[in-house]
């Protein structure tokens, strides 16, 4: 076909191109990866072996090229890149590199004549067309492939308090899933089952749970696709467990997204149960940190109400914050001298035990256990 659209400076013509092939392919991944934010594994050979196939059909097949763009979109729907960012990164690329090539190809003057150009668009359009459809047939295959029917099980083992090693290595092999070293669960606020998401092909969903079993959640390149799939869509991370306690993970996901979800509307989806562990803790028993923050906050119990609140606010910023009445007055959006006011009436309040180092633990799980706890109106503990 090439033959046809090149004249009698084809060889000449075919090294320059080929000669500049590596510079447009270049070209071409910097535009997909401006248009979806990173570029798609694979998509430089992938490119390179669609060039290849354009400059000399004799050279590679359009079958081989085509399983190579199946395995690109195959490998992306495993790391969770959403189909619509695969395609468009995809767009950008091929329609970026065989624009350059075509442009080579009319400065070169190895067009045969007026109609030669015509023809290179149409083969270009229709290898563009035919190489989309490739990838997206890679990336619906993987995301297919699971066998529901087998999943059930599988995931009715893994979350048994304490699974039998044999009977989950026989129900893993059923549903073709590779026991990993390490999983953690994902607690999902919403069922996905209406989502146009695209979960990874080793990322188990379950069919009623509302939650997710991901292998390896530490792997290359794994946290990376979970903030990808999952951004702005209530969900928590349990913490990383063996295959024998992913009933511990989910349970820790579920309780750290019922912690948040409620009054969390401007957290950042998905969060971490590890980075929450002191609120979990205090809601693992509720009146017992009520009772603590009662006693080490009693100092405070006969200041007005909203006084109170300000104070308590006040203080725990001051703890977590270092001690640094600059970076309070930052978070609580007020003047530097206003905090210090506040300080001062605090170790008035106080005294000495304030800055004691002994009971600086206590005040710190006291206040957040106040802030968990207390009525909307910020009333406190005392009327939760």
């Amino acid at each position: 076909m090439t033959e046809t659209l090149i004249g009698s400076r084809a060889p000449l013509a075919a090294d320059a191109l080929r000669a500049a092939v590596p510079g447009i392919i270049a070209a071409a991944v910097d535009d997909a990866t401006a248009a979806d934010g990173a570029p798609l594994r694979g998509l430089r050979h992938a490119l390179r072996q669609a060039m290849d196939l354009f400059l000399d059909p004799a050279m590679l097949s359009e079958r081989h090229v085509e399983d190579v763009f199946q395995r690109m979109g195959a490998r992306c729907a495993g790391q969770g890149v959403p189909l619509a960012e695969v395609r468009t990164a995809q767009q950008a690329a091929t329609g970026t590199a065989f624009d350059l090539l075509t442009r080579h190809l009319t400065r070169s003057g190895a067009l045969a004549d007026p109609q030669a150009n015509g023809l290179l668009m149409r083969r270009a359009l229709d290898l563009i067309a035919g190489l989309k459809e490739a990838t997206t047939a890679g990336y619906l295959a993987t995301v297919d492939d699971e066998p529901p029917s087998h999943v059930r099980p599988l995931l009715d083992l893994l979350l048994q308090p304490d699974p039998d090693g044999v009977q989950l290595a026989l129900a893993a092999d059923r549903a073709r899933w590779r026991l990993p070293r390490g999983l953690a669960v994902i607690a999902l606020k919403e069922s996905p089952a209406a989502s146009a998401l695209h979960w990874p092909a080793d990322v188990l969903l379950h069919p009623a749970g509302r939650f997710l079993v991901v292998p390896d959640p530490e792997g290359p390149g794994r946290p990376a696709s979970l903030r990808r799939m999952l951004e702005g869509r209530p969900s928590a991370i349990g913490p990383t467990v063996g295959t024998g306690r992913a009933e511990v993970s989910l349970r820790l996901a579920r309780r750290t997204l019922d912690l948040l979800a409620p009054g969390s509307p401007g957290e950042h989806f998905p969060v971490r149960a590890i980075d929450h562990v002191p609120d979990l803790m205090i809601m693992s028993d509720p009146d017992l940190f009520r009772r603590l923050t009662e006693r080490t906050l009693a100092p405070l119990a006969g200041q007005p109400r909203g006084k109170r609140a300000v104070f308590m606010q006040t203080l725990l910023a001051y703890f977590e914050c270092g001690y640094s009445t600059g970076a309070v007055a930052d978070r609580l959006h007020v003047h530097a001298q206003t905090v210090r006011y506040r300080i001062r009436r605090l170790e008035e309040i106080f005294g000495p035990e304030l800055h004691d180092p002994d009971r600086m633990l206590d005040h710190l799980i006291a206040l957040r256990a106040w802030r968990l706890l207390s009525a909307p109106d910020g009333a406190g503990v005392w009327q939760c």
